[in-house]
C-alpha cells in the first residue's frame, strides 16, 4: 500500500509502515516524496500455465508506475487439434488394407490380396 501511495504521488498513511518490516525499514524515504524515486522490476514467466499470474504482475508494476488505465483488448484463443485417427486395434477390414497397401511405399500391397 506505501509504494501505491508513494506511485501516485500521496501521502502514505502512518498506519500503512506498520504492515511489513520492510516499508517500516523504507518509511523514511516514503515520507520524503520530493527526494524519493520509485523503480519496479517485474519478473515474469514464460510459461503459458502462468500466464494468470504474468499478466496480474505487469497490470500491478503498471499501476505503481503510475499507468495502467489503459483499455485492455482480450482475445479468445482455441485450440484446433485435429480429428486423430482411432488406434490400429479398432480399425475396420478397409483401413487395415489401406494401411498395407501405403507403407513402406506399398511393399505390402500382396498382403493386402491374402486378408479375407
Amino acid at each position: 500500500e506505501c509504494v501505491r501511495q508513494a506511485a501516485l504521488r500521496a501521502r502514505v498513511p502512518a498506519h500503512a509502515y506498520r504492515a511489513s518490516a520492510l516499508t517500516k525499514l523504507l518509511s523514511g524515504a516514503f515520507a520524503r516524496e520530493d527526494a524519493s524515486k520509485l523503480a519496479v522490476i517485474c519478473t515474469v514467466s514464460p510459461c503459458a500455465s502462468d500466464t494468470e499470474h504474468t499478466l496480474a504482475t505487469l497490470r500491478t508494476g503498471m499501476a505503481l508506475g503510475g499507468r495502467g488505465n489503459e483499455k485492455e483488448d482480450r482475445e479468445q484463443l482455441s485450440l484446433r487439434r485435429p480429428a486423430e485417427a482411432p488406434p490400429p486395434a479398432q480399425w475396420d477390414p478397409g483401413q487395415v488394407r489401406a494401411w498395407l497397401a501405403e507403407v513402406g511405399g506399398g511393399q505390402f500391397r500382396d498382403v493386402c490380396d491374402a486378408l479375407p
